[in-house]
């Protein structure tokens, strides 16, 4: 099971993925299967912090606070931004080089 995010309600649910790792809206918190969902597939520590934060306390059961929902909703919004996702990117991208290089 992942976790998802339906970016009309503003809502962190649940998504399965079948055997090859494909999401299948039918298998997505039901109140939500006609919406856009973002699905965190991928390990939490290749998302920006905020998001990485809050996968981590949900995979280990751990407390959230408002103030760490609110920087994760924030880091969506964000990210949907086609400027600051690009930005982002390019981020990545030198952060990536710059480890490979030490």
């Amino acid at each position: 099971m992942d976790f998802a995010y339906c970016t009309e309600c503003k809502e962190l649910s649940y998504a399965i993925t079948d055997s090859n790792g494909v999401f299948d809206r039918n298998k997505a918190a039901s109140n939500h299967w006609a919406h856009k969902n973002i699905v965190f597939t991928r390990p939490p520590r290749e998302y920006i912090s905020p998001v990485m934060n809050i996968l981590v306390k949900l995979g280990a059961q751990l407390p959230i606070s408002n103030m760490e929902m609110q920087f994760f909703k924030l880091a969506l919004e964000l990210a949907e931004d086609e400027d600051v996702a690009k930005w982002h990117r390019n981020l990545l991208q030198e952060s990536q080089v710059s480890k490979r290089s030490r």
